[in-house]
């Protein structure tokens, strides 16, 4: 099991961890993301953090930085 933990700058509410939340579960086995702390974590990830990145540029000014 490969679990990965970042740091989610720009969530804000409930809303915001929906949306990253939604963005990100087709890129791994499971994601958990938090508002406080504003993190995400997941689990055998299928893709690379500039990735995730994009995808998330696409639906609001979030960024995933590496702890």
């Amino acid at each position: 099991m490969n679990q990965i933990t970042y740091q989610v700058a720009g969530l804000h509410c409930g809303g915001c961890v929906s949306q990253v939340k939604n963005a990100l579960f087709h890129f791994a086995d499971t994601v958990q993301v938090t508002l406080d702390p504003p993190q995400a974590t997941l689990i055998n990830p299928k893709v690379d953090l500039s990735s995730l990145n994009r995808v998330l540029s696409k639906i609001g000014n979030y960024t995933l930085i590496a702890l």
